[in-house]
C-alpha cells in the first residue's frame, strides 16, 4: 500500500502510548541519522479492534512512532504535515520488535524524514514525512 496525504489531525493514537514502546536505551543520533526500537505488547491499544482476531499494528501508529522517534532523537516536538510516500511491506504484530532509521534534513523550517521500519532485520516500511516543529 502506498499514500500521499496531508494530514489534518495527524494522530488519533496518543504520544504518551507510543512513547511507552519506544525502548529508551535503544536510541541513537548521529549527524542527521535517528535509530531506535519499538516494542508493542499485546496490551498496546492500537492492535485494540484492528482486527479483533488477527491483531495488527495500524499504518497510523507505524508512522506516528517515526515522528515520535524523530522527535526524541532532535529535541525538538514534531508535528506531521505529510506523508509524501509510504510503504507498508510487512505485518507487525503483539510482540514484535521494530527498529526504525530516520535520515533527518531540514529546509526552511521544515523537517523531511525518510525512514525504514526493518523487523527481524526485513524492510518493513519505507517512506518520506515532512514535519514542522511545533505542537499537534
Amino acid at each position: 500500500m502506498s499514500m500521499t496525504t496531508s494530514i489534518n489531525n495527524p494522530l488519533s493514537i496518543e504520544d504518551s502510548l507510543l512513547r511507552q514502546c519506544l525502548r529508551s536505551d535503544s536510541i541513537t543520533y548521529l549527524s542527521e541519522q535517528v535509530s531506535g526500537c519499538f516494542t508493542f505488547k499485546e496490551s498496546f491499544p492500537g492492535f485494540a479492534g484492528h482486527f479483533i482476531d488477527q491483531p495488527v499494528l495500524p499504518a497510523v501508529a507505524q508512522l506516528a512512532a517515526v515522528r515520535i522517534l524523530a522527535s526524541t532523537g532532535l529535541k525538538k516536538q514534531l508535528r506531521l504535515c505529510s506523508v509524501q510516500k509510504a510503504k507498508f511491506k510487512s505485518i507487525i504484530i503483539p510482540g514484535h520488535t521494530i527498529h526504525i532509521t530516520i535520515n533527518v534534513s531540514e529546509n526552511n523550517s521544515y523537517f523531511t524524514l525518510n525512514f525504514k521500519l526493518l523487523l527481524d532485520n526485513k524492510v518493513a516500511a519505507i517512506g518520506e514525512l515532512l514535519c514542522r516543529e511545533g505542537i499537534h
